[in-house]
């Protein structure tokens, strides 16, 4: 299993900028544990672009958070926790008498999750596209942001708007299809919002479930040629402990992942997809001397050996992932 990146080569100069939620996910305290019948819950940073920025910061890099965090124990508790991984938190809004969103989830004796949300009127959702660090966008790395945060307003229109922000200054945009059915009511409203996020990525992460929902049933090619078609240069597709692909416009992989026993697959995918983003900016992408001043182009044009490093180093972290309870629980903090 991957470790931190040791390459010799400079991350970028510039930060990286991740867009969205910061929960607090409270877990049974062992698997196969009923919510019903626990003794206690145990909290851990939780929300997918929460994970990615740890995954970040535990590869060394400099990385920023934008989202919201109430003025509650537990968001100084995920406050803390993130800055112990070298998460930036400067553009976490402290919203007073607002509460950080809760996810409650058992893990069953087979490492599969049962959530049950708490994410109404919660913080983050209360982010404003007027409180955004224009500046800080502009001139990232990259941009990553998942989908959750587009369910409803003022939140949707925020996390467009960074979208679009970075569009604006063509830095690239990571977007994680992580569709979470059960915190919409409208699911057509749901894959119409996350398409049309997906039009707007440069690297598109998604699993193979998420795509089928996206596009319908069809082959893992056809799956990775219209996601491609949504105008993402770099798609990096996952199935589980299945094969995964991962495809740019100049070369397709398919690769295996490693075999571990899981504790808890919670997180597998953002640890897959910060170690994906971390290897890009050990590899080059932010830094315009060697990107040769076009990052779209560059990852367009990564060839088959690079995407086997990208796809073994991700991987292997995800595999990491599944192997400690909780979405971050096998990266512990290097601070």
């Amino acid at each position: 299993m991957a470790g931190p990146s040791s390459t010799a080569a400079p991350s970028s100069p510039r930060p990286a900028v991740v867009v969205g939620e910061i929960l607090c996910d409270l877990f049974t305290p062992e698997r196969g544990v009923l919510l019903a019948e626990a003794p206690v819950l145990v909290p851990h940073v939780g929300g997918a672009p929460a994970n990615v920025a740890i995954a970040l910061g535990w590869h060394g890099h400099q990385v920023e958070m934008v989202s919201a965090l109430g003025g509650d124990a537990l968001s100084s508790r995920m406050r803390r926790i993130l800055q112990d991984h070298g998460v930036g938190l400067q553009h976490v809004e402290t919203k007073e008498g607002e509460l950080v969103g809760l996810l409650l989830i058992a893990v069953d004796a087979d490492g599969e999750r049962h959530f049950h949300p708490y994410r109404e009127g919660t913080a983050d959702l209360m982010m404003r596209p007027e409180d955004l660090p224009e500046s800080l966008l502009r001139g990232a790395a990259l941009v990553h942001a998942g989908t959750v945060t587009l369910r409803e307003e003022p939140v949707r229109s925020t996390t467009r708007r960074a979208i679009a922000l970075a569009r604006e200054a063509e830095v690239p945009v990571s977007i994680d299809v992580n569709l979470r059915p059960k915190l919409f009511t409208d699911q057509g409203l749901m894959l119409e919002l996350a398409r049309d996020a997906a039009r707007g990525a440069d690297i598109l992460k998604a699993s193979r479930d998420e795509a089928v929902m996206m596009l319908g049933p069809g082959t893992i090619d056809r799956l990775v040629d219209d996601l491609h078609g949504m105008g993402a240069r770099l798609v990096l597709l996952t199935d589980g402990e299945g094969p995964f692909v991962v495809s740019s416009g100049a070369a397709r992989l398919v690769m295996r992942p490693p075999k571990v026993t899981a504790v808890d697959t919670t997180g597998a995918g953002d640890a897959f997809v910060g170690a994906a983003l971390a290897h890009l900016l050990e590899r080059g992408l932010g830094d315009p001397d060697r990107t040769g001043g076009d990052p779209l182009r560059w990852l367009s044009e990564l060839d088959a050996e690079s995407l086997e490093a990208l796809g073994r180093f991700a991987a292997g972290n995800g595999a990491r992932a599944v192997t400690a309870l909780g979405a971050t629980g096998g990266f512990p903090p290097r601070r």
